[in-house]
């Protein structure tokens, strides 16, 4: 008897080398390609076999693992930059680029509600306060 439809393309073997390669840092699209499927065919195979889809996730670990601890290497070895990477998205909260613009002032509005900037007591510290940040980080 005859077996309807396209011979299937995936393999057992497949398995293995798709936490060898994800291990590598390959990412799904690039697993697609390399096998000549679809994205959704991959998609498919990761849904319906699930020794696939744990194969390409402990890939995927093996290789954040691997660049972590290369990361956290140099960075104890003395490399500024990987310091400051490390320390940007472990401890953002302390160690982070990023400025807050805090506004403490509030714009009164007119009968013709145009901002009048009315500013009083420590409104004002807060408009030299803009102004000094705005000059400083952007005119």
């Amino acid at each position: 008897m005859k077996i309807l439809g396209r011979p299937k393309k995936f393999k057992d073997a497949m398995i293995k080398e798709a936490q060898q390669l994800c291990a590598l840092g390959i990412t799904e699209e690039s697993l697609a390609t390399y096998w000549q499927i679809a994205p959704n065919t991959l998609r498919r195979w990761k849904h319906k076999i699930p020794d696939f889809c744990l194969a390409i996730e402990k890939g995927k670990l093996d290789a954040n693992i691997a660049i972590s601890t290369a990361l956290f290497n140099n960075a104890r070895k003395g490399n500024l930059s990987a310091q400051i990477f490390w320390l940007t998205n472990r401890m953002s909260q302390v160690w982070s680029d990023k400025r807050a613009l805090v506004n403490n002032f509030n714009i009164n509005r007119n009968e013709n509600n145009v901002g009048s900037g009315d500013f009083k007591g420590n409104d004002a510290a807060a408009r030299d306060q803009l102004k000094q940040w705005l000059n400083e980080n952007y005119l």
